[in-house]
């Protein structure tokens, strides 16, 4: 059993997939398995998954019929043997420590969760996104005030900052995830938030990493 799997959904993302898994294969972070979700993709995305998984073991290919970025992560939730889940966008790359540093902090804890800051990148422009914490971790009643509250609308325990609920700089234990899935993006918006929503309520402990590693 993997520590770590990360999950990656891919469709028409072929100028950007290998950078995206290159960045996954030199993790620091060895014991890890990636899965590489194909969502029906006619471009060459398909081929680069399936050569991927002959370079390395630890890569898991799914190819499927086109059902959006909600059901490719839940079909690859259906197999994901780590102690904890992450996501990845396809077209979308991280730093070589992430999941090592995520991983240190929620065993260092003993959390249910732990969530870094990420940057946003438009061509050479690159801005860091922190995280509107002063804190290191956060327990039930804060995970009630500053993650649950702002995602729902105002609170006036919530930060003033703003705090989106993108699922791609979170890494949740396997348990606190098991049988929740995402609801569809075509049905719902912000897909993301309602799959935060409903694991945050069950989480007694989330770790704050402020540091720009997406």
């Amino acid at each position: 059993m993997p520590l770590v799997s990360i999950i990656v959904p891919v469709y028409n993302t072929e100028k950007q997939l290998e950078k995206c898994v290159n960045s996954l294969l030199n993790q620091t972070l060895k014991d890890i398995e990636i899965i590489l979700v194909d969502d029906g993709s006619p471009d060459n995305s398909p081929k680069i998954c399936d050569d991927f998984k002959l370079k390395d073991s630890r890569i898991k290919v799914i190819h499927k019929e086109n059902g959006g970025l909600s059901s490719a992560r839940n079909a690859a939730l259906d197999i994901a043997g780590g102690e904890y889940i992450g996501f990845v966008d396809s077209d979308d790359y991280v730093d070589t420590t992430m999941f090592e540093k995520l991983y240190s902090r929620v065993s260092k804890d003993n959390s249910d969760i732990c969530i870094c800051s990420h940057y946003t990148v438009f061509g050479d422009k690159v801005t860091p996104n922190e995280l509107p914490f002063d804190c290191f971790v956060l327990h039930k009643e804060d995970i009630t005030s500053k993650l649950i509250c702002p995602l729902i609308g105002y609170s006036d325990k919530a930060s003033p900052k703003t705090f989106e609920g993108f699922v791609w700089r979170h890494l949740f234990s396997k348990k606190l995830v098991e049988n929740t899935y995402f609801k569809s993006e075509r049905t719902y918006f912000a897909e993301d938030v309602v799959f935060d929503f409903d694991v945050y309520r069950k989480a007694n402990k989330v770790s704050i990493l402020n540091e720009c590693l997406y």
